[in-house]
């Protein structure tokens, strides 16, 4: 057990940067501040989303209160947070057991692997909890405030809302030991294991739209489960039986069927990370060091053809970004699940969708002008944001790391260097763009022209928000980087980028609804006016960028 916590003492000093706060505070006191003040900018920064999500919750509690369905409520908080882990935590995962520099130091170390993987399962659960909180919080608060529940309640959803993440975590740590198990000795194992952790999400969504075909409920069914108490619990969480057991155990506790439900919960948690240590000592290590083999590439070599083209500048140099950008997959795996989780995201409840439904939401876009309007911006405001969030643009120069002295060399303009980097951060908005519009003309059969102006206004944003990183990025690059990961997952930069995104898609927001509300303009004019404000502020962005870009690049030292 000594050993365990001294890995996990480790792991925990490694993601969250303990001991480099430590030196700050002794050596170096106006960085450590500065970097300490990003603490209450951030948590300012989330209080708008928990008010919005508590006020949903709210309104959903207000709807379901006369029907007696209470406990959905906490019921969709614990379905929603598991399920995020389960399908998300896939990737960070893999990235974590088997992508981590530290792997190399590690190994050799006369420790278990079971040790090894158990702390970096740790460090994956407390991570989770930064996601998993602000859904199943506001949940819990707006059923305690309304209900009054005894003191008992609180105590008992904390020990859950603990062990939430847990049993979703570790049935995608055993997955992902598996297919790195299965794909080790596999040529081209590196994109066979990113198939084959979308090929596991596939199936999950499958399973589930099977489900949902084999167990329509007629009118009396449903009259049935909204008649009893709390049916909609079971409706709701039947799809993930952990979610059920904890919300029934939360409800009834302390009666007898709160114990039997509280005890399944516990139950299946504590079987299921039995299985992820038993597994741990007999398939970690063999997926790992069979997936850090390299053979030998049997190339016929021919002398007797030109051996390079010519390109232009700017081509080599796009290139050259999108072999940084794919020679690690700790930077490639980011942008992979923002571009492509979030077509899913979207597709999967139309898929889940009734026919009648399905028909009803396509008459609503055609029939109302207003409601085709905010699907525009509800769709471009996403589009936007994970403009940001999937870190290409913020980490532009960061990516380089050590290496950047080749960039401040090179013959070619810095103006032309950061063209380039916008360019491939734009690449991924675009495609996203394409698969959204595709999806909506096919399943939603929207207009070509609001199609043209969501995919305007998509890209603008997109340019903007990319623009705006960037250039936080070449202000303050974080180049002194040992492990690929650190780029990704703690430059403040980023958390920067992605908070200022979503208050600048707040801001917005209210922004139309005054313009729809308060000037009364029609959805046309509303849309024009938005347009040109972002179009405006691109404009400076772009001019804020481009015209500091030599004094930037000089500034930078190593």
């Amino acid at each position: 057990m000594k050993t365990f916590w001294a890995v996990l003492k480790t792991q925990l000093n490694q993601t969250f940067g303990f001991s480099y706060f430590r030196y700050l505070y002794k050596n170096s006191r106006p960085r450590f501040f500065r970097r300490l003040a990003f603490v209450p900018l951030m948590l300012l920064a989330l209080v708008p989303l928990l008010k919005l999500i508590t006020d949903m919750y709210r309104m959903v509690f207000e709807v379901l209160h006369p029907l007696g369905q209470d406990a959905l409520i906490f019921a969709l908080a614990f379905v929603l947070s598991q399920s995020l882990a389960l399908v998300f935590g896939l990737f960070y995962l893999m990235s974590h057991f088997y992508l981590a520099k530290d792997l190399d130091i590690l190994v050799p170390l006369p420790v278990k692997p079971s040790v090894i993987l158990g702390a970096k399962f740790l460090i994956v659960v407390i991570s989770e909890y930064m996601v998993m909180l602000p859904i199943v919080l506001p949940a819990l608060f707006v059923y305690g405030v309304n209900t009054g529940p005894p003191w008992t309640f609180w105590i008992l959803a904390s020990f859950i809302s603990l062990l939430l993440p847990i049993f979703p975590l570790a049935l995608s740590s055993i997955f992902v030991m598996l297919l790195m198990k299965v794909t080790s000795a596999a040529k081209g194992r590196g994109v066979m294991r990113v198939a084959g952790a979308f090929f596991g999400i596939f199936i999950f969504t499958a399973v589930q739209w099977l489900q949902y075909r084999f167990r329509k409920s007629g009118p009396q069914d449903m009259s049935d489960l909204i008649a009893g108490p709390n049916g909609l619990v079971h409706l709701v969480t039947r799809k993930f039986p952990p979610s059920l057991w904890a919300a029934e155990g939360l409800l009834h506790f302390p009666k007898p069927a709160g114990f039997y439900y509280l005890a399944l919960f516990t139950g299946s948690t504590l079987v299921i990370t039995a299985v992820l240590y038993f597994l741990a000592d007999r398939v970690f290590y063999k997926g790992l060091i069979g997936g850090n083999e390299v053979s030998a590439k049997r190339k016929k070599i021919v002398t007797n053809r030109e051996t390079f083209k010519a390109c232009s500048p700017f081509q080599a140099l796009f290139i050259r970004e999108w072999r940084n950008l794919t020679r690690s997959a700790s930077f490639l795996m980011p942008v992979l699940v923002n571009t492509l989780m979030f077509p899913l995201a979207l597709v999967v409840p139309v898929i889940f969708a009734s026919g009648e439904n399905l028909a009803g939401l396509v008459n609503k876009i055609q029939a109302d002008i207003w409601f085709r309007y905010i699907v525009i911006f509800i769709a471009a405001g996403l589009i936007t944001w994970l403009g940001a969030a999937n870190c290409i643009a913020i980490t532009a120069l960061s990516r380089e790391g050590q290496t950047f002295w080749i960039s401040k060399i090179l013959p070619v303009s810095p103006f032309l260097q950061v063209l380039s980097k916008l360019a491939l951060a734009f690449v991924f908005p675009l495609f996203l763009t394409g698969l959204v519009l595709l999806g909506e003309a096919l399943l939603l059969h929207f207009p070509p022209g609001h199609l043209a102006m969501q995919a305007l206004l998509a890209m603008i944003g997109s340019l903007l928000i990319m623009g705006f990183s960037l250039h936080l990025d070449l202000l303050n690059p974080k180049l002194d980087w040992t492990d690929p990961q650190q780029v990704m997952k703690r430059n403040y930069n980023a958390i920067i980028s992605v908070f200022s995104t979503m208050g600048f898609i707040g801001l917005n927001a209210g922004f139309i609804v005054f313009l729809a509300q308060e000037a009364d303009l029609s959805p046309s004019l509303t849309y024009l006016s938005v347009t040109v404000l972002w179009l405006l502020l691109l404009g400076l962005i772009t001019w804020l960028l481009f015209s500091r870009v030599e004094t930037c690049y000089r500034k930078i030292e190593l």
